[in-house]
């Protein structure tokens, strides 16, 4: 299944039938949709996330200022509950964490390219 909050709503009106989640854990407002590796593709994981971004070089201080307020807005109930019912994962990295969630993705999908053979001329 593409990213649950786009997707979801889809399936909950019977227009999609999801075969399965492409993370590591089940998303609390459809528990009845199973994992890929559950429904016989082991060792499937292409995690959906989002973040923020800002120009390498930016001051520490912005960026920390930055992280505060995500980290703010993310434990706001309302946010919070929407974004769970919606199919998300409110979870908030540190900017060090999120650093290492790029480069690993990074470093994952240039080896998926790679091994693919596919060419850009």
């Amino acid at each position: 299944m593409p990213d649950p909050t786009v997707a979801l709503p889809h399936v909950r009106t019977g227009k999609v039938t999801p075969l399965g989640l492409t993370g590591t854990k089940r998303i609390p407002s459809a528990p009845q949709i199973p994992l890929l590796s559950e429904a016989g593709v082991p060792g499937y994981h292409v995690p959906v996330w989002y973040g923020f971004l800002a120009p390498r070089g930016t001051p520490r201080p912005i960026v920390d200022k930055l992280h505060a307020g995500v980290v703010k807005a993310m434990a706001s109930p309302d946010l919070r509950d929407r974004y769970i019912g919606e199919g998300g994962d409110p979870s908030v990295l540190g900017p060090e964490a999120f650093d290492a969630l790029i480069t690993a993705e990074l470093i994952k999908w240039a080896k998926v390219v790679k091994d693919s053979g596919v060419r850009i001329d």
